[in-house]
């Protein structure tokens, strides 16, 4: 018994040896938790890039269950029997970079890992072991061996169970309590709590695994902390009392689990073990992890809009039916979260603004759901999310990230912004939009909808293809009205591409519409009229110095960029016309570069920003049309805010004088041809004039040469049609005849 005893407080001296020694070098992870087991699928190191010291963390793990006790969770006849998910949580200082290791339990060698989001982190293989380094607070997966990567894994998927490890890089925490405090009460797991246990000011849960009644009650000026190696399994509510509960908060890198509750859909009892419900103002909640909702992981209103509340870096890691997001009503700002769920994962409200986010669903729901109104222009929006994954156990309805589905007949949706949203998954179940209205309301009643912009939304992959596709079609782009007094009108979609291509114009082959949709419009404003895109991978491009060549990457142009945070490394590239634009990344560990024309120094460009971007960084025009040389050269500097001096180039886009850059034959200026209507939007008519009959040949050139329709017709006073079958755009029409020939650009609408 002796020796045992004398186990005990060894362990316990060596838990705490490794938190001291963690908070001295600033990075503190997690060794053990009490009553918990870690995963059975990886194990995991930390350590700062320039340590030797490696720091093993505690690897949490959620299972998919399976069998008849809960029917919530998505099991035999979907697919998930047998998934787990697997997490750690770490704080470190964002100054330094962190390499995490990653291990399998089972020895087995690991052959390769993949990073979404894609740019928030880098990964490599060495002696059968994924190796991640980090350099900014962030929230991210590592795909290992290509489960989520190599294969789809919505509908239909048989192959093997999935079993994803997360990794949560988190701020340290400066304002830990002081458990010495007058107010603060420490809970030691097995310590019972009642419902009506209020002598505290500050709740502060101890390591270990802790169970508390369902619900428990947060009340006005308490906070609740759970570190990172305590699990807490319970539900934490504020009172119905509207106005009874203001400046409350919970917080820490700790985890809230659902996993003891049964899912059931009985109103007397479906609230009572949904994580977080509750209405209060000025609340705030803070990087905590919710596991295994059995229902809604977080209904949240607020009482006052002048004191709004906050959900910071929280993690939701859901199975079940039912286990939606963050509901925040209104008066809130959700950011920083990483939300994976099998049912909606937000929603869009009055007066709250989702930005940062992570996104992943794996068998229903959507990234957002927009049914509901927001009348205040400018005080909501769902802006630079990043959807890791978006996949459904069904093809046929709903489940678009960006999502109007089931609208209710007489809502009023109005000032909605969807801007900077990326879709990274490489097996999406569905197109990036979809809307329609519930068939269960008055149909009688009229929609207000107006004022909806979705901006730089972009998904390069395709939606999947099924066998349902030939009972429901294939999935495309979907809007569907109710009726005349229902419909989808005044929709904007500006700089928006799907499958690599803009959006332009309700296209058939992208778009599922029905008559009741009107006033959609179409704003592609990145590149000028008359540009060629060059990417970083072009031949003509010349890289000095240390340039890594990154790939597979679909945030970029063409997946690819090159990267370098090395001073005077520099790239520079020769084009032909009047001006040239520089796309490439901004982000929290961007540095500064100088940009030369000629040979001439232009300007200064500082690449960061307070969240990752792929955009514009530098634009020149009014040059005299011909050949110029642009260069850019890292200066190893960075903005003070900056965590790196790295510079990414993504491709560039060069300006040029239409009339020059295409291709023509010598044109006799006495010509009597003509074109109408110009600009058009169908087609248009090519007649003459004057004396010219007979027969030509004609061909139109898009802006890069190439060409895009030919033929033989017979010139005469009534004309003859061309540009049905083109897409609108800019193109050169040539018309040539034995005697003469005849150019004009002409626009299509």
């Amino acid at each position: 018994m002796r020796k045992f005893k004398n186990y005990l407080f060894y362990v316990a001296f060596l838990i705490t040896f490794t938190s001291v020694s963690s908070q001295a070098q600033q990075l503190i992870t997690y060794t053990y938790i009490p009553g918990r087991m870690p995963s059975d699928q990886y194990t995991c190191r930390v350590r700062y890039q320039d340590s030797d010291n490696w720091l093993n963390t505690f690897v949490l793990q959620t299972k998919s269950k399976s069998g008849a006790t809960d029917t919530a969770y998505w099991r035999d006849q979907i697919g998930m029997k047998g998934w787990t998910m697997s997490w750690i949580n770490f704080e470190f200082d964002s100054t330094r970079t962190v390499e995490v290791e990653i291990a399998r339990v089972s020895g087995k060698s690991i052959f390769k890992a993949f990073v979404r989001p894609v740019s928030w982190a880098t990964v490599s293989i060495a002696n059968g072991k994924a190796y991640v380094k980090v350099k900014k607070y962030c929230n991210f997966n590592v795909d290992i061996d290509g489960q989520m990567e190599d294969h789809y894994t919505g509908m239909g998927y048989s192959g093997p169970p999935v079993h994803t490890i997360s990794i949560f890089a988190n701020p340290i925490i400066t304002d830990k309590p002081d458990t010495t405090a007058a107010g603060v009460r420490t809970v030691k797991p097995g310590e019972p709590l009642t419902v009506n246990d209020t002598n505290w000011s500050v709740l502060y849960f101890l390591s270990g695994v802790h169970t508390i009644p369902a619900p428990f009650y947060i009340h006005a000026n308490q906070t609740i902390y759970i570190p990172g190696d305590a699990v807490v399994n319970g539900s934490i509510h504020t009172t119905d009392d509207w106005f009874a509960t203001k400046n409350i908060r919970i917080y820490g890198y700790g985890t809230l689990s659902g996993e003891t509750f049964p899912w059931t859909s009985n109103p007397k009892t479906v609230n009572l073990t949904k994580p977080i419900i509750g209405v209060a103002n000025n609340a705030k909640f803070e990087g905590i992890t919710i596991v295994d909702p059995p229902n809604h992981s977080i209904l949240f209103s607020c009482s006052d809009k002048t004191r709004p509340n906050l959900f910071k870096n929280l993690k939701i890691l859901g199975w079940r039916a039912n286990g939606d997001g963050i509901n925040a009503f209104e008066d809130a700002t959700v950011e920083d979260c990483f939300i994976r769920t099998q049912d909606d994962a937000c929603y869009y409200e009055n007066r709250v603004t989702f930005k940062r986010c992570v996104f992943w669903e794996d068998m229903n729901g959507a990234s957002v759901r927009i049914a509901t109104s927001n009348i205040d222009p400018g005080t909501s929006g769902y802006i630079d999310n990043v959807v890791i994954y978006r996949r459904a156990m069904w093809h046929y309805w709903g489940g678009a990230p960006i999502n109007f589905y089931g609208v209710n007949p007489g809502s009023n949706i109005q000032n909605v912004v969807v801007r900077n949203v990326t879709v990274e998954d490489p097996y999406p179940t569905f197109a990036p939009f979809y809307g329609d209205f519930s068939p269960d309301g008055d149909p009688t009643k009229t929609t207000i909808m107006k004022n909806i912009l979705l901006e730089n939304v972009v998904q390069n992959a395709p939606a999947q293809k099924s066998w349902m596709d030939a009972n429901y079609g294939a999935l495309k782009i979907t809007f569907k009205g109710l009726n005349a007094n229902n419909m989808f009108q005044d929709i904007t979609f500006k700089n928006c591409k799907y499958e690599g291509k803009y959006l332009t114009f309700l296209d058939p082959a992208i778009f599922n519409v029905n008559q009741f949709v009107k006033d959609f419009k179409f704003i592609v404003d990145t590149f000028p009229a008359y540009s060629t895109r060059t990417d970083d991978t072009c031949k003509l491009t010349t890289y000095i110095g240390k340039w890594t060549n990154g790939m597979s990457n679909p945030t970029f142009f063409h997946s690819t960029y090159h990267s370098s945070d090395k001073e005077n490394a520099s790239f520079q590239f020769p084009f032909e016309g009047t001006g040239i634009q520089w796309y490439g990344q901004k982000n929290i560990d961007s540095g500064i570069a100088d940009v030369y024309i000629d040979d001439v120094f232009v300007d200064t460009v500082d690449c960061y920003a307070s969240a990752q971007s792929v955009g514009l960084l530098f634009a020149k025009s009014g040059l005299t049309s011909g050949s110029h040389t642009i260069k850019v050269i890292v200066k190893g500097t960075k903005n003070r805010l900056s965590g790196g001096t790295t510079i990414i180039h993504d491709y560039f886009s060069v300006i040029t004088d239409p009339e020059t850059s295409v291709p023509k034959p010598k044109e006799d200026p006495k010509s009597a041809v003509s074109v109408f209507p110009n600009p058009f939007e169908k087609e248009t008519l090519v007649y003459t004039n004057g004396d010219l009959k007979g027969n030509c040949e004609f061909k139109i050139v898009d802006l890069t040469g190439k060409i895009v329709q030919f033929g033989k017709q017979t010139i005469t006073n009534e004309g003859f049609a061309v540009g049905k079958q083109l897409k609108p755009g800019i193109y050169i029409l040539q018309i040539t005849t034995q005697q003469k020939v005849f150019s004009s650009k002409i626009v299509k609408k």
